[in-house]
């Protein structure tokens, strides 16, 4: 219904855009994709890439996490030399999500080199980022995919899913791998990542420097530049269905 007073409408993402056409909520032209933007300053510094992929998520069962463990323990089974490699997953938890945050624990369990850690704090966060060898995302339907720029910013490869918005972001091959949801093939490319460090550094770079153009002045430069073009008739209506 909330559609229904919209003049014009900012997507984040092809993905969503997509979404609001096949549901009929507002016409193409009504519609324009601005990518949101990420902190290319403060992601960033002295970067390693260390023996340890580093998931950054919410626990949410929408996150798919279990697929980045199931991933992770199949690559070291099969590949002896991911034996002293870890899986670092870190983020928010609600006590609404508590029984997946369960799901997840038992699934780890076994496994001494899988790390879950909640309610991380900002500056551990940015360290993990910093000195891991890549970033992991397997959400299945992700409406943009804020942390495969963030992993782009410290020069880290991303695995994610084939789907959404990480399929705008991620060059495969190039800035990261875009893998189906199926384990065994998302642990080929963890393999791949964790055998080659120079591949690895390389596909980070790449990344770095495709980054730059998601960096948060554009977005906002933007923003004001449309706002400031608008007929002033239309930006008096704005300002009173935004009762300012």
């Amino acid at each position: 219904m909330a559609f229904r007073l919209y003049d014009w409408c900012f997507c984040v993402s092809e993905e969503v855009k997509s979404r609001i056409l096949e549901n009929h909520l507002l016409p193409e032209d009504k519609l324009e994709v601005i990518y949101r933007g990420v902190d290319t300053i403060n992601f960033s510094g002295d970067i390693k890439y260390d023996n340890y992929f580093f998931h950054p998520t919410r626990i949410k069962w929408w996150k798919n996490i279990e697929l980045s463990i199931e991933a992770f323990n199949i690559s070291q089974m099969e590949h002896e030399g991911l034996r002293n490699f870890k899986l670092i997953i870190a983020g928010e938890l609600y006590q609404t999500n508590n029984s997946y945050y369960e799901k997840l624990k038992k699934m780890a369990v076994l496994n001494k080199n899988i790390i879950i850690e909640i309610n991380t704090s900002e500056k551990d966060i940015l360290n993990l980022y910093k000195n891991c060898r890549a970033v992991l995302s397997t959400t299945l339907n992700e409406d943009f995919g804020l942390t495969v720029l963030e992993g782009f910013s410290f020069s880290k490869p991303v695995i994610a899913i084939n789907n959404g918005g990480p399929k705008e972001i991620i060059k495969n091959g190039i800035t990261g791998f875009l893998s189906s949801p199926d384990a065994r093939e998302y642990a080929s490319y963890l393999c791949k990542i964790a055998m080659d460090v120079e591949s690895a550094m390389q596909m980070g770079n790449f990344g770095r420097k495709d980054v730059i153009k998601y960096d948060w002045s554009n977005f906002i430069n933007y923003i004001d530049d449309f706002l400031e073009n608008l007929p002033n008739k239309a930006r008096k209506g704005i300002a009173r269905n935004l009762k300012l």
